[in-house]
């Protein structure tokens, strides 16, 4: 959306959020004849979007960040209608991945909408810098042994996440690495994420698993680790994947959304399926006693990312879908 005034100037989300709450701003607001584009980016945003939207009669587009079956587990408070109901408002959607896409598609509310598929990409900058560091310089600045085998598990403790799963197999997994050391890092969202994080501190995981909450160096963490588990129920299309294939962490994943996208089982990555626990288990012991695996999947993954997944390819489909926005709307902006 253009908006070449003293407002468009507050970038940041949040500030620009609190802002357009105060009665002063809104007064500004309804001045403006606010008929252009505006994007909305990913449902995360859609409450900023939904206390301002009836300024706009413009062309709304969503980016669609999420996919159906994050909104059917037992710890949402959000239901999947009301998601169908909000993205149906919207004139034209931007999905993030091509298995998500066809999955939303599937329900009435959105079969008709135009709509294009733009792939996530990463913090290539930050990632290539935390990259270029020495992984046994990182691991000890961590606190890690040069042995250790360090498994990490990034992202918020909730059910859909499926850290309960990495967290069952821990035992079985000790008893054939005798180094091993599984990192969670994130906060939790609910009640099931904050009992999770109680059950990992007990006798039985205490000397095997770390949790962290949120931190600034989860690269390098992700840098430092032997392997990225990714056991999810749920996903569109991860970036910490993405961030591991830059780095050449290699990664075991559930192959829910469109992780499968990203991962190959067995050249980019190996997959188990959603909640199989012997798969999970079963693939990460496979390439802990395979190192010219690991090796070879790693390369074979940043390969895919800087082929498909960069942000200069991001850029390049960008444009093709501003265009597509541009006639879909009728409305001249530039590109």
């Amino acid at each position: 959306m253009t908006m070449k005034n003293k407002y468009a100037k507050r970038a940041h989300p949040r500030k620009l959020f609190g802002y357009f709450k105060s009665s002063r701003a809104l007064k500004k607001l309804r001045q403006f004849n606010l008929n252009e584009v505006v994007i909305v980016n990913g449902w995360a945003s859609y409450g900023h979007w939904s206390y301002v939207k009836s300024f706009f009669t413009g062309y709304k587009v969503i980016v669609v960040r999420e996919s159906p079956q994050i909104f059917l587990g037992p710890d949402r408070n959000q239901s999947l209608l009301d998601l169908l109901k909000g993205f149906a408002s919207f004139d034209y959607l931007i999905f993030v991945s091509e298995k998500v896409c066809h999955q939303w598609r599937q329900y009435q509310e959105l079969v008709s909408k135009p709509y294009s598929v733009l792939p996530n990409c990463c913090e290539e900058e930050e990632v290539l810098i935390c990259a270029s560091q020495r992984k046994d310089t990182l691991r000890l600045k961590l606190g890690f042994n040069p042995d250790d085998f360090i498994i990490i598990c990034p992202g918020y403790v909730e059910h859909l996440k499926g850290q309960d799963l990495l967290l069952d197999v821990v035992p079985e997994l000790k008893k054939e690495i005798p180094n091993l050391k599984v990192v969670f890092i994130g906060n939790p969202t609910t009640k099931w994420g904050s009992e999770l994080i109680k059950i990992m501190s007990n006798d039985l995981y205490r000397r095997d698993v770390t949790y962290l909450p949120a931190k600034p160096e989860i690269l390098s963490f992700l840098r430092a680790a032997d392997l990225l588990a990714f056991p999810s129920r749920a996903e569109a299309m991860p970036r910490t994947i993405l961030e591991a294939m830059v780095m050449k962490t290699p990664t075991v994943a559930s192959d829910v959304g469109g992780i499968p996208e990203l991962i190959f089982d067995g050249t980019t990555g190996l997959l188990f399926q959603s909640e199989d626990r012997e798969g999970l288990l079963n693939s990460i012991l496979r390439l802990h006693a395979d190192n010219d695996l690991r090796k070879r999947i790693s390369e074979a993954a940043s390969e895919r990312y800087w082929s498909n997944y960069s942000r200069r390819h991001q850029f390049m489909k960008m444009k093709k879908v501003l265009k597509e926005i541009k006639v879909s709307s009728s409305i001249d902006f530039n590109d």
